[in-house]
Parts: C-alpha cells; sequence; structure tokens
C-alpha cells in the first residue's frame, strides 16, 4: 500500500476527543481488513492511523483512553487474522509433510509392489489372442517432493530387476531376457520420476487420486521421456495404486520376439506397476 493509498484509507485528523479518535482508528482498520487489504496493507492503515492520533493527542493519552488489552486486540485485526475470521496460519507444514526439512519423501514398502509387462500375441493352434505377461516384485528406490510438491528428480528413483521377471511359460522367459531385453546387459530398469501432473498440494491423507508421472525411464540401454497413468488411494501416510505406460518395441531398441509357436505379436508393450509406498522413516533411505 503506496503512502497515498494509506492516507486515505484513514483521515484521523479530525477534531474529536481521544476516545473518539481512536474508535475511529478502529472502525478504519476494520474497513481495512473487511476491504481484503493483505497484512501489510492492513499494518501500514494501523500504522498511518496511529501517528495521526498521536500527533493530535500524544501517546500516552491515547493509550488511557483505548487501554493496553485494546492496543493488542488491534495489532492482532490488523495483521494476523485471515479472512472468514480465522487466524493465519504461519509456518504449517501440509498433512503428511515432514517438518524441518519440509519435504516428503515416499519409498517402496517391504511387500504390496509388483512390476509387470503385458504383450498381446497370438499362439498357434490356439484360436483367440493371448496376453503374455511377466512378472517380478523384486523393485527398490522411492520418490522425493519439495515443498511445492515438485519432484526432486536428483533423488527419485524406481529400479526393476528384469533377471526376475517371470511368466507362464519358462521357453518364453529364456527367449525375453536373452534376445529382447538381454538382461546379461541391461539387467534393470529405471524410472527417474520428473514431474506429477494433476496431483493435488499438499496430498491427502486418504480417499482416491489420479494423476500423471512423467519419468525418464531406461530399458535395454535407451533412455526415453515416458508419461504413466497413475490411480492410488492415500491411506495410514502412505500411498498405493497402479501406473501404466505404453509403448513400442523400437522405441527401445528391442525386436519383437519372433518363435515359431506365436503367430503374431503387438507391436507395443504396456509396462504396470502395482506400489504400495510409506513414507522414509529412515530419513533419505533407497527403499528395500
Amino acid at each position: 500500500m503506496s503512502p497515498a493509498a494509506t492516507q486515505a484509507a484513514c483521515s484521523c485528523r479530525s477534531p474529536r476527543t481521544d476516545a473518539g479518535r481512536i474508535q475511529s482508528w478502529l472502525l478504519r482498520v476494520e474497513r481495512g481488513y473487511q476491504d481484503g487489504f493483505g497484512a501489510q496493507g492492513r499494518l501500514a492503515v494501523a500504522a498511518g492511523c496511529l501517528l495521526g492520533t498521536i500527533n493530535v493527542g500524544g501517546m500516552m493519552r491515547v493509550l488511557g483512553s483505548v487501554g493496553l488489552l485494546g492496543l493488542v486486540g488491534l495489532v492482532l485485526v490488523a495483521g494476523g487474522a485471515a479472512p472468514g475470521g480465522q487466524p493465519a496460519a504461519v509456518g504449517t507444514a501440509p498433512r503428511g509433510w515432514s517438518q524441518g526439512e519440509g519435504r516428503l519423501r515416499l519409498v517402496v514398502a517391504p511387500d504390496g509392489n509388483e512390476a509387470r509387462y503385458r504383450v498381446r500375441e497370438q499362439l498357434a493352434g490356439v484360436d483367440f489372442p493371448n496376453d503374455a505377461v511377466g512378472v517380478t516384485q523384486d523393485i527398490r528406490g522411492g520418490i522425493a517432493l519439495g515443498e511445492e510438491g515438485n519432484v526432486v528428480p536428483a533423488e527419485s528413483k524406481f529400479v526393476i530387476d528384469l533377471t526376475t521377471l517371470k511368466s507362464d511359460k519358462e521357453r518364453r522367459d529364456r527367449f525375453i531376457q536373452r534376445r529382447t531385453l538381454q538382461t546379461d546387459s541391461f539387467p534393470t530398469a529405471v524410472l527417474v520420476p520428473t514431474a506429477l501432473k494433476g496431483l493435488p498440494h499438499p496430498l491427502p491423507s486418504s480417499g482416491p487420486l489420479a494423476f500423471e508421472l512423467i519419468g525418464d525411464l531406461t530399458v535395454h540401454g535407451v533412455t526415453r521421456p515416458t508419461t504413466w497413468q497413475v490411480s492410488a488411494v492415500a491411506t495410514n501416510g502412505g500411498f498405493s495404486g497402479t501406473a501404466s505406460t505404453t509403448f513400442a518395441f523400437p522405441d527401445f531398441g528391442m525386436t519383437k520376439p519372433r518363435v515359431a509357436v506365436v503367430l503374431t505379436v503387438a507391436d507395443s508393450i504396456r509396462l504396470e506397476y502395482d506400489f504400495r509406498l510409506v513414507p522414509d522413516s529412515a530419513g533419505g533411505g533407497a527403499g528395500r
């Protein structure tokens, strides 16, 4: 608020008694509060009116008229209240966020986590297509969020051990690991989250969530940006749900499986991650 605006907001120089002037002062500060002035603006109005009153009546007479309690109340009204009559929150951390550093790190829980690939295939001798599904529970890592709910990529990473992927057919598993994923050279898939879209801030302590996770995915020695659709539920300070994304084999330098017993294989791979993440009680651990 400028000096001119402050003077316009309270014309305190009127020939009234000290009590009348202080009452006018209170009314004008109250009006400034109701008009939506910020905390600094309301303090400026109060200061300007106070100076005007002191110039006319003197400090001791003002305090004698209004009393110390009234002056304290005025300061609270001018600088410490929020619209609606509620006290202004100062230094309050959002629910689910750690005090001190002001950020949250969620890590992979000891159970409730499973990653899998899903590829549509048509087997010889079978009249209908089938989904080839390989799964693993060997996942570690976590995600860190800053004070404003933004991802901290340097402290966020999920690592999946591809050598432990299992499907319903051992022959398929051997082929996928040796020929498609080449796990001897590229044993892991790594996801580094970089952004979250549509996630509320602060994070809720309960209820369903739907948002997008943007992250750099490294598979088969190739790193590409990916977008994951996430549905989750917040419970007991943690989060559980499913994230999924789809990409084509050539996107990561892989060749579609071609074997005699498989007539056709879809061009795309769907990755799914059933997760359960909990707050990092170790203060920065990598999760499992």
